[in-house]
């Protein structure tokens, strides 16, 4: 939320009430994404170039990685495992990091299809069986021109 002119803050409505509260320590952190459970929320931190998991019950957020420029936060279809995008990694890799080791792993990198003509891969989701979307940019190379004469 950045309403006010400020930094982004992560704010939660409760439907029932219509309260609105902010969760503390969520300044400046941005595509924040809930876990199915509702435990945990996950959010990116830019500017400290770290991927954040904050803990409902425990009111507690925990840095569970860092990355050049994180991004694109997706949860797992099951729920144990957190992924994003390091963009700005050479080979623009994505990560997961399982709920229960909370440690991050490699999943996939870019590198052969960016040295062999993409412009950028970006990772838009993953599928119901945890298999990866992403999205290959070639940049200007399928620009074509046509000269069409009509009568």
């Amino acid at each position: 939320d950045t309403a006010t002119g400020g930094e982004s803050t992560i704010r939660i409505l409760d439907l029932e009430s219509g309260r609105l509260s902010t969760i503390a320590g969520s300044e400046g952190l941005i595509e924040p994404r809930w876990s199915a459970d509702g435990r945990y929320i996950a959010a990116l931190n830019p500017k400290k170039k770290q991927v954040l998991l904050y803990d409902c019950k425990l009111l507690k957020w925990t840095v569970l990685a860092e990355a050049n420029f994180p991004s694109t936060l997706r949860w797992s279809p099951g729920g144990d495992a957190l992924y994003f995008q390091d963009t700005d990694e050479v080979e623009e890799s994505v990560f997961r990091v399982p709920m229960a080791t909370r440690e991050a792993e490699r999943v996939t990198r870019f590198g052969d299809l960016l040295s062999s003509g993409a412009a950028r891969c970006i990772f838009t989701g993953l599928s119901p069986d945890g298999s990866v979307y992403v999205t290959v940019d070639h940049g200007d190379v399928d620009v074509y021109a046509i000269d069409l004469k009509l009568r």
